[in-house]
């Protein structure tokens, strides 16, 4: 439990530090008292994210917790290597084979192959 000399806490502020001095505010004034807090919006994939959090009572705002380790927001993912193909005698298959690219930071869903027909068409 955090020593707030008696007071509640009334609100946090979380703010993100793009490694100059700038800082954008995520949280406003308005009582958000959660524990957890999910930036979905403003995003930018591939650029690096640190944090540090305030928390404010009755007399006021802390200082600021020490920023977070930084992350990457995830992107997509590397471009996929050349596939191998390879013919079964025996049915005629066409097996399709590829090495996983590097993800970005987010698990890949799903992947699409697309085939030319003998015209060289999609």
């Amino acid at each position: 439990m955090p020593n707030t000399g008696g007071s509640q806490i009334i609100s946090y502020e979380l703010a993100w530090v793009n490694g100059k001095d700038d800082i954008i505010i995520f949280t406003d004034d308005s009582g958000f008292t959660g524990l957890k807090f999910t930036v979905a919006n403003g995003i930018i994939p591939g650029r690096l994210y640190a944090y540090k959090i305030r928390a404010k009572n009755k007399w006021g705002w802390s200082l600021y917790s020490p920023t977070s380790d930084a992350i990457i927001a995830a992107t997509v993912p590397e471009r996929v290597k050349i596939p191998v193909t390879q013919i079964s005698a025996a049915s005629g298959d066409v097996l399709i084979t590829w090495e996983a690219p590097f993800e970005n930071g987010a698990p890949i869903k799903a992947y699409q192959v697309e085939i030319n027909n003998q015209n060289g068409l999609w």
